[in-house]
C-alpha cells in the first residue's frame, strides 16, 4: 500500500465473505502515517565576495519526499537541471525540487555582493620643488570592511598610509605613483597620479666678473642648468648710476661714475 505524503488520516478496509452465510468485517486503521513528509529544502548560500564577480553559490541539500528528485532553476547563468549551481553573479534565483510522486517545492534566494571599492578623490600638491614636502590626500569609499592602502613610486617611494607625505623632496622623486586600496575580501583597485618636483636651478653668468669704463654698457649673459628657468636681480652699489633692478638672461646697463656693482 503507497500513500501520497499526507500527515495522518484514517483507513477503512472492509471484507465480504460468500462461501457460506453473507458475513461482512470492517477494519479501521486509526492515524496512518505517511509513507514521507512533504519535501523540505535547505541551502548553504556562498555571496559574490568582489563586486561584479560571479563567484557565488547555492548548495542545496532536500530531504523528505521520495527519491529520486529533479531540480528546475531559473536565474542568470544557472545549469538548469543540477542540484547544486557555482559562479553565480548577484542576482534572484529560484528552484522547484519535484520528487519521485509529483510532489513539489519551491524555494528562492537572493546572491548579494559587497559595493564597488571607489577612490573618489586622489590629488597631492605637486608641483612642489627640490626639498619642499610632498603631500597626497586619498578619500576612497565601498568594499567589505575596513580598507588597506599600498602605495609605490619613483625612487624607492613605498608606503601603507591612507594620505602618505615624502619630507624635504628630491628632484628624484619626480614621476608616477600608484596606490591600491583593499577590503576585507582581498577586492581592489587601483589608481595612478603624477607629481612634478622643480629642481633648485644652478645660475651661471658671462661674464661673472667685468670691468667697465664709465659710460660704456654691461654685457653679462644669465643661464641655468634647468630648462625655462626665469632671472631677475637687485643692484647693490656705491658711487655707480645706472645700475637698476631688473629680470630678464642678460643684463645691459650704461653705467657712470665709480664704483662696484
Amino acid at each position: 500500500l503507497k500513500i501520497s505524503p499526507l500527515r495522518h488520516f484514517f483507513l477503512l478496509i472492509s471484507f465480504l465473505s460468500f462461501s457460506g452465510p453473507l458475513v461482512a468485517s470492517n477494519f479501521v486503521l486509526s492515524n496512518l502515517e505517511a509513507l514521507e513528509d512533504i519535501i523540505d529544502i535547505s541551502v548553504t548560500q556562498n555571496n559574490v565576495l568582489c563586486f561584479g564577480g560571479s563567484d557565488g553559490a547555492l548548495d542545496l541539500e532536500v530531504t523528505n519526499g521520495v527519491a529520486p528528485y529533479t531540480f528546475s532553476w531559473s536565474g542568470s547563468g544557472v545549469n538548469p537541471t543540477s542540484e547544486d549551481q557555482t559562479g553565480l553573479a548577484a542576482g534572484n534565483y529560484s528552484v522547484t525540487v519535484t520528487d519521485d510522486i509529483g510532489e513539489m517545492a519551491t524555494m528562492m534566494f537572493t546572491i548579494t555582493e559587497p559595493p564597488a571599492i571607489v577612490i573618489s578623490d586622489l590629488s597631492s600638491n605637486s608641483p612642489v620643488c627640490e626639498n619642499d614636502d610632498l603631500n597626497f590626500n586619498l578619500t576612497a569609499l565601498g568594499g567589505n570592511g575596513s580598507l588597506s592602502y599600498i602605495w609605490d613610486g619613483p625612487d624607492g617611494f613605498a608606503s601603507t598610509d591612507q594620505n602618505p607625505s615624502i619630507l624635504n623632496v628630491p628632484p628624484g622623486a619626480a614621476g608616477e605613483y600608484g596606490v591600491t586600496v583593499t577590503d576585507d575580501n582581498n577586492c581592489s583597485t587601483e589608481q595612478t597620479i603624477s607629481v612634478v618636483v622643480h629642481p633648485i636651478p644652478d645660475v651661471m653668468a658671462t661674464l661673472p666678473s667685468q670691468t667697465i669704463c664709465s659710460g660704456d654698457i654691461t654685457s653679462i649673459s644669465l643661464s641655468s642648468n634647468v630648462a625655462g628657468t626665469t632671472f631677475s636681480w637687485t643692484v647693490s652699489q656705491t658711487s655707480v648710476s645706472g645700475a637698476t633692478d631688473d629680470s630678464g638672461n642678460s643684463i645691459a646697463q650704461t653705467l657712470t661714475a665709480t664704483g662696484n656693482i
